[in-house]
């Protein structure tokens, strides 16, 4: 996309200074500089930048070579876009016709982009969004001919597939496993092996998925019985990852845990170093077995022990604490909420809505309704419309009336 777009000050110095096309070589940052000009223009909340947006618009229609010119239509496509974004500032009854005719103009520009390009993928993809089914699949699937690792194009033709019947599976399913082959290692790349293990997961391909799974854990280093510190730390970020933890790794990830935690007569100098690593892997891992309901008492107890020996070694941040507060129970959760409201660089924020949520769980309402108060005085906009609400709540359930 970024490729596409014309800087905004040379756009406007061709309209002014002359009414002939002429050829313009584009940086990568006056490409950049030019989206961000309509982001800000045309995507900014304030009720100024519409008609700042408007008066940017009619400039660039004012070129005389936008018919021939696809950085430009790509330019309007975002400005409209961000245009729709703000219908609310406009009066309730003119809304819905703004609308069609906001989607209407995007739809002329993507057709125009098509013109002077038939293969340019992001009109492509744009008219496919705006199209009924047979259409955008049409469309999607010319797209990944084009590109098989187009992103957009691959979540949204897998999310229709996915949907529809065998066939359409079977489809779906293989344009991922193209995807993976043929993408670098990534977010990308463990997004589509992520997506295609699922696929096999639901519809009972246990061969396919279990295959899938040992080619993701050789392309990613992933060793399912880490033999040193070294080798654990390298691969806990992946193997406990968010993502790749739901290939059933999490195995693979608690014993990485313990070999970060335990290896050789160094391993308490390393903890509180590795710290945000082991946090962020005991978020996923427990994340894992509460989505599938299999956290035994036995792994909550290890987990929080290896906690308990983390907060040994040195002051935690905020999210330390609120992670470690989900893997006990009691005074010990009220405890470890204190201590992250304590270190909370944003004030009464989420931890201290957290901490007065467990109080009023257990009866102590008037420190609970204290901390609301604070919150709404003293928190940012959203956490007081939280503690808000909670304190409406209790006054219809508990009888508060204060």
């Amino acid at each position: 996309m970024a490729q596409m777009i014309l800087p905004f000050r040379l756009m406007v110095a061709i309209v002014l200074i002359s009414m002939q096309p002429q050829a313009v070589t584009q940086t990568e940052k006056q490409k950049e500089l030019a989206y961000a000009q309509v982001t800000k223009l045309c995507s900014e909340e304030l009720p100024v930048s519409r008609p700042k947006c408007n008066r940017l618009i009619k400039k660039i229609l004012q070129r005389v070579d936008i018919r021939d010119n696809i950085p430009d239509r790509w330019l309007l496509v975002q400005a409209y876009a961000g245009l729709s974004l703000r219908l609310h500032q406009l009066p309730e009854k003119d809304q819905p016709a703004a609308k069609t005719k906001l989607i209407a103009k995007r739809f002329a520009n993507y057709q125009a982009m098509l013109d002077l390009d038939p293969e340019n993928t992001t009109a492509l993809l744009g008219i496919a969004g705006q199209s009924p089914r047979p259409e955008k699949l049409r469309l999607m699937r010319k797209i990944m001919v084009l590109n098989p690792v187009h992103i957009h194009a691959l979540r949204m033709i897998h999310s229709i597939l996915s949907n529809g019947d065998e066939s359409e599976r079977d489809e779906a399913e293989r344009h991922l496993l193209k995807a993976y082959q043929l993408l670098d290692r990534g977010y990308n790349k463990w997004r589509a092996a992520w997506d295609l293990y699922l696929s096999y997961s639901v519809r009972n391909k246990h061969k396919a998925a279990l295959a899938l799974r040992q080619r993701v854990m050789r392309d990613a280093e992933i060793n399912n019985d880490p033999e040193s510190y070294k080798e654990a730390i390298q691969q806990i970020n992946l193997g406990c990852g968010y993502l790749l933890i739901d290939l059933d790794l999490a195995g693979v990830c608690l014993k990485t845990i313990r070999m970060v935690i335990d290896y050789g007569s160094q391993a308490d100098k390393r903890v509180h170093r590795d710290s945000s690593e082991l946090m962020l892997a005991i978020q996923h891992l427990r994340g894992y077995h509460i989505r599938r309901s299999t956290m035994t008492h036995d792994l909550k107890m290890e987990l929080s022990q290896i906690f308990k020996r983390m907060e040994s070694s040195g002051i935690q941040p905020t999210a330390f604490y609120m992670t470690y507060s989900q893997l006990v129970d009691g005074d010990m959760k009220i405890v470890m909420l204190r201590k992250a409201v304590v270190v909370d660089p944003n004030g009464p924020a989420l931890a201290a809505y957290w901490l007065a949520g467990t109080l009023a769980n257990v009866g102590q309402l008037n420190e609970a309704i204290e901390i609301y108060k604070n919150i709404i005085a003293e928190g940012d906009e959203f956490h007081s419309g939280l503690a808000e609400n909670k304190l409406q709540q209790l006054r219809e359930t508990k009888g508060y009336s204060r």
